[in-house]
């Protein structure tokens, strides 16, 4: 059988981190380590969510524009583990499931609005300024 591309790319992501790493701990950037090893950018958060969810990885600290990213390395990513993963979950996930899952998250955190409350409270609102105006017009 065929071994997956998305693994070989989790395979050399981590072999990446390993090489840059002191010990178990790889700092820098997880972008740059991502370029060097010529994968499309498009499986950027899919491999590194794979690693993570694997166990192969925990990020200890995210990196900004001062500081750099700080990862554990806790073990190779297995082929075995990775298709376990994919058997276990109904469908393969592809990056629009992460972006809707992300969608749903932000809607639970909103408080949910009234639109025609709302609506019906500007309008009123509005004609009050305009008659306001109006009267101000007409020098009351």
């Amino acid at each position: 059988m065929e071994t997956p591309k998305l693994f070989q790319h989790c395979e050399r992501v981590y072999e990446a981190l390993q090489e840059k790493a002191t010990g178990d701990i790889f700092e820098g950037s997880k972008v740059e380590v991502f370029r060097s090893v010529g994968i499309s950018q498009g499986y950027y958060s899919e491999v590194f969510d794979i690693l993570t969810e694997l166990g192969c990885i925990e990020q200890t600290r995210r990196g900004t524009s001062g500081q750099t990213s700080m990862i554990a390395l806790h073990h190779p990513p297995e082929l075995e583990e990775f298709r376990q993963m994919y058997r276990n979950s109904l469908t393969k996930r592809s990056p629009l499931d992460s972006i809707r899952q992300q969608v749903d998250d932000l809607r639970k955190g909103m408080p949910q609005v009234d639109v025609d409350s709302f609506i019906i409270s500007v309008d009123g609102r509005l004609s009050d300024l305009e008659s306001r105006v109006s009267d101000l017009e007409q020098g009351r």
